[in-house]
């Protein structure tokens, strides 16, 4: 009986330690912004530009709010994410399309509690399929006092690797990094 109690228990014990999970976060400032509401915001008369950049993987999406009282019009096609000196461009010309499927399946059996023993089977199939499919504009028009979400780029698509910071840091072993500009 010692035998069996002592490796459950250890078994007990290795399956309540709880996950340890831990994030590489990211300090920015800005020069130009201002903070409001652990958002980044650069304005002007015409609009507020807002980066909340507390997204997964960095994700560097924005939104514009139209301040006037007429239409902004943003050119995409002159509009780029720029990272370490290299410009990518939020107009791609792409297509999009998104599908909806419905199906049904219906089988049903005759058993045979009649007098000839006969089974029956019937077997029946309807599928309706739904296709959406529009073009990517290369303006965006934000209407008077609305707001538009931009999200396209991720700042960093892996974990930050350094000899300086652990893989897996324990709390008490957390290490911080700091750059400039430069």
């Amino acid at each position: 009986m010692k035998k069996i109690i002592l490796p459950l228990l250890a078994l007990i014990l290795i399956s309540c330690e709880a996950p340890n999970y831990y994030y590489q976060v990211y300090k920015t400032n800005s020069d130009n912004g201002s903070f409001k509401n652990n958002k980044i915001v650069f304005e002007d008369n015409n609009c507020s530009v807002y980066y909340n950049l507390w997204g997964d993987r960095g994700n560097i999406g924005f939104s514009i709010y139209n301040k006037t009282e007429s239409d902004l019009t943003i050119n995409l096609t002159k509009t780029f994410f720029v990272m370490n000196g290299i410009a990518y461009e939020y107009f791609q010309n792409r297509t999009f399309s998104k599908s909806t499927n419905n199906g049904t399946t219906v089988t049903s059996y005759n058993y045979p509690y009649n007098w000839n023993n006969n089974i029956t089977n019937v077997a029946g199939t309807t599928s309706t399929s739904y296709s959406t499919q529009f073009t990517e504009k290369p303006e965006l028009i934000i209407p008077p006092k609305t707001l538009i979400n931009i999200s396209e780029f991720n700042i960093v698509n892996t974990n930050y690797l350094n000899c300086d910071l652990e893989k897996y840091p324990w709390r008490k072993n957390v290490r911080t990094l700091n750059f400039g500009k430069n």
